[in-house]
């Protein structure tokens, strides 16, 4: 039977979609009753497939789609682009466990990660292994190695939990408990949630705000830190403000937080920065470089660390607020052990050493850099394309 004798059928197939559209169960039942088996091939079901992913996209529900493709999932590999507003692209990749959909994600992180990531998260192993110890001094050191700064300067502390938990973490920890007090530059949302981590652990703080996306001015902190009476212990930037995708001039303002706050902490947070951004550790003055696996280093999420200046740091003793986010002891920890004090996530930790070793290989920090800017001016210029093509401004 050719593939024209499925037509009719397929299109009554349409209409009982789309009566059923906002419902998986019913959708499932409908497949059940005309009997399609899940592994059998034929033309009917690759029309099928094609109408699910026309119906499901319009419903704008990618989890029907999803759930109704594994239905009746095809065993060669075949891509089918949604049809949306959102640029969705779908692929089916084989897996020696499963089959996958993947789809490319536009956003600061999480990030799309390389299959051999993927692959080296696929194994259990105990925390305290050699071999696990052993892979979680050698991410340390890569880090050092990224940031170009030397071991005898710097260390390497990592946490679990999201960046924003490594950036509370350096605030208490880095804040003395007497006479401490906070400057925070704001010239967006993720300056914003650095003033709110002040606020709810009571750091004493003050903040600097700038118009949003707009730079901070380096004249006018040197204006505010002339004329201040009492000094700040800790002085926080965003690298780049992520909403907004500002890069703020974090080595001029570095230099004149060493002029005239000699003693304080110089934070900058490098969460969607760093792994692609250059950051000059030593001109810039930076203290502690905070960052996340999930962003620009193209690991998976389940951590941060904070690559710390151990003059300051070993100061800070005593100083956090909080049991699981003391950053010193966990510092200390490590150095002692190797291990964590607490549970780790070790299958992100197996993930991002491969995500590291395969930066390495990329070039570095200024070729990741280079491919994120080539990818993201194609990106633009092809949806700017696209756009002057629906309003009639190309042919």
């Amino acid at each position: 039977m050719s593939f024209f004798h499925y037509q009719p059928l397929n299109k009554c197939m349409i209409l009982v979609l789309r009566r059923y559209k906002h419902s998986i169960f019913r959708l499932q039942t409908c497949f059940l009753r005309l009997s399609v088996k899940p592994r059998s091939q034929n033309p009917f079901k690759r029309t099928l497939y094609r109408s699910l992913s026309t119906i499901a996209t319009a419903s704008h529900s990618v989890e029907i789609f999803e759930s109704l493709k594994r239905q009746v999932s095809l065993k060669t590999s075949t891509s089918f682009p949604l049809v949306h507003s959102r640029d969705y692209t779908m692929e089916i990749r084989e897996h020696p466990a499963n089959t996958n959909i993947v789809k490319k994600l536009f956003t600061p992180g999480p990030l799309g990660v390389s299959v051999t990531t993927k692959e080296a998260m696929m194994q259990d192993i105990g925390s305290r292994e050699k071999e696990f110890t052993d892979t979680v001094k050698s991410i340390r050191q890569l880090l050092l190695d990224l940031a170009n700064v030397s071991p005898d300067e710097f260390t390497t502390v990592i946490l679990q939990g999201s960046g924003t938990y490594m950036l509370e973490a350096v605030l208490q920890s880095s804040t003395p408990r007497s006479s401490g007090q906070v400057l925070v530059l704001v010239n967006g949302a993720y300056g914003l949630r650095i003033q709110m981590i002040c606020e709810r652990v009571g750091l004493p703080y003050e903040s600097i705000p700038f118009p949003e996306g707009q730079k901070v001015d380096p004249k006018q902190v040197e204006l505010i830190l002339k004329n201040k009476k009492q000094q700040f212990s800790t002085v926080v930037v965003v690298h780049c403000e992520t909403s907004t995708g500002v890069i703020n001039p974090v080595c001029e303002v570095g230099l004149i937080v060493r002029r005239y706050c000699p003693g304080a902490a110089y934070v900058v947070d490098g969460m969607s920065s760093f792994g692609a951004i250059p950051l000059d550790f030593q001109n810039s003055q930076v203290d502690y470089l905070i960052s996340s696996a999930n962003k620009c280093l193209e690991g998976v999420p389940g951590f941060s660390f904070c690559i710390a200046r151990l003059e300051h740091f070993r100061k800070c003793k005593g100083n956090a607020r909080s049991l699981s986010l003391d950053l010193y002891d966990q510092f200390e920890e490590m150095e002692r052990n190797k291990q964590f004090r607490f549970t780790p996530p070790t299958h992100a930790l197996l993930a991002f050493h491969q995500a590291l070793m395969e930066l390495v290989k990329e070039g570095g920090i200024e070729a990741r850099g280079r491919r994120s800017g080539y990818l993201c001016r194609k990106s633009y210029t092809k949806r700017l394309i696209s756009n002057w093509k629906h309003w009639s401004f190309v042919s």
